[in-house]
């Protein structure tokens, strides 16, 4: 009967049916599920604690202090997950994601009132470990209900997924990444489900997971617009808002920088915001100190290669003390683990591993058309960062808006080969080694975080 009214309902009953559907789609359903999500949760609860017994870093919140790997945790943990400051209520680039995370806010606030900060960053770790978890449990349900993929293959790729370096850190870091991935993921396997129905994706689950993933991040409204744009039937009924919502993220991207790229370049060194600014966009997004020249093909594709690739998936070299590039600016420092961008042949060759599988998986979207929703995500993540060149500082923390493509298209190379060809033999033991390589390299690169950490 749900299912009926979702279906044949008015707008606004076909838009709280999907509201309802996604949050019980979240959660595992069958024995395997359950199973699978308890045992990567408990191992994501126990790495946290590592970091959380250890040291303070994930919510320390002082004056001079820098979250780790580049990422604004204590800020999250402090400010933003916070109903006693209206503080980033609207911020541009995650416009209401302060308003959906309400609940958890009033929850967390009664924590910090009942056993302080610690407590308070103990209840967001708990709850970071469960969306990273659900993300594994979307992965895993594209490879076995998508993708068709054995029991096995399905375990084996969603463990490899779990262990990427970026979902190692981000399970137990308050911030919105977690959050874009889950709602990413599911906006992906809500347009599988339509194309098999064959039927179009109503406009009220296309509203949804637009204005869903809009809220938590600006971006994720294009890739969502682009997921179910991309099904079956639906482009008739919604071009003119894919159209409206491209031509809008086109020309506030080209204002945002018109602004702060022309006028803030001039005002006076000493003024905060000047120095903020030139720091972020001339010295990393133009001459990019520590990352590289990027005036050549060849420099750009190692940087693509180096940082935007390898650093997210396979453990990167780490750092602890001052930034030399920051050392101008009074009162900043990086005493919390940040990633140097230098690759070592220990890293780069699971990497470069991974990114062969991709390759080849990407070619079975002549089989299995559904792989393009995938494709359009990973695709949407290079056009920003690798072309227009957003947050080319720091390309790793962008990871999880993208990195759920990885296992998702290398499974695609099983439907490519044949679940029961030798070929596809051959493949198991491949995943199985660079799982194995992604253990050992990323379980080091968490042990000299851990060790960067205490020292901070």
């Amino acid at each position: 009967m749900a299912e009926a009214a979702a279906r044949d309902g008015s707008f606004l009953t076909r838009f709280v049916y999907a509201a309802i559907f996604f949050v019980r789609d979240m959660f595992p359903a069958r024995r395997t599920e359950v199973a699978l999500c308890a045992t990567i949760f408990c191992f994501y609860f126990a790495i946290s604690m590592v970091v959380f017994s250890s040291s303070d870093v994930i919510e320390r919140f002082s004056p001079g202090y820098w979250g780790y790997l580049g990422y604004d945790n204590a800020w999250y943990t402090n400010v933003y997950y916070s109903i006693d400051t209206t503080e980033g209520l609207f911020l541009s680039r995650h416009p209401f994601m302060k308003l959906l995370f309400v609940p958890m806010s009033i929850v967390g606030q009664l924590v910090f009132w009942l056993g302080g900060l610690r407590a308070k960053a103990f209840f967001y770790i708990l709850l970071f470990n469960l969306v990273t978890t659900l993300s594994a449990l979307g992965v895993f349900r594209w490879l076995r209900n998508v993708l068709e993929l054995t029991l096995f293959r399905s375990i084996l790729l969603t463990v490899m997924f779990t262990m990427l370096f970026s979902n190692l850190i981000l399970c137990f870091t308050p911030e919105s990444f977690p959050v874009s991935q889950l709602v990413l993921i599911g906006s992906i396997l809500a347009a599988a489900r339509f194309t098999a129905e064959r039927r179009p994706v109503p406009f009220a689950d296309y509203f949804v997971w637009t204005l869903l993933g809009g809220a938590v991040t600006t971006t994720n409204a294009v890739c969502t617009s682009l997921v179910f744009s991309l099904a079956p039937g639906t482009w008739s009924r919604t071009s003119r808002f894919v159209l409206g919502a491209a031509i809008l993220f086109v020309v506030l991207y080209l204002i945002y920088f018109a602004i702060f790229g022309g006028i803030f370049l001039f005002l006076p060194e000493e003024t905060t915001l000047s120095q903020w600014f030139c720091v972020n966009y001339i010295e990393y997004n133009r001459n990019v100190p520590h990352q590289g020249e990027t005036g050549g093909l060849g420099q750009w594709c190692t940087l693509a290669v180096n940082c935007f690739w390898t650093n997210s998936l396979v453990g990167p070299k780490l750092y602890g003390g001052t930034d030399p590039t920051l050392d101008h600016l009074e009162g900043i420092e990086y005493r919390a683990p940040q990633v140097a961008q230098e690759t070592s042949w220990t890293q780069m060759l699971p990497g470069l591993g991974l990114l062969a599988l991709f390759a080849m998986g990407t070619l079975s979207v002549f089989k299995e058309r559904r792989l393009i929703f995938v494709l359009a995500v990973f695709g949407f993540s290079l056009f920003l960062h690798l072309v227009l060149r957003f947050g080319w500082q720091e390309l790793h923390i962008y990871a999880d808006h993208w990195i759920f493509a990885v296992p998702m298209v290398i499974g695609g190379v099983y439907v490519l080969t044949g679940e029961k060809s030798r070929l596809s033999r051959g493949f198991d033991f491949l995943l199985i080694t660079l799982s194995v390589s992604l253990a050992i390299a990323n379980g080091t690169a968490f042990v000299e975080f851990v060790k960067i950490s205490q020292n901070a």
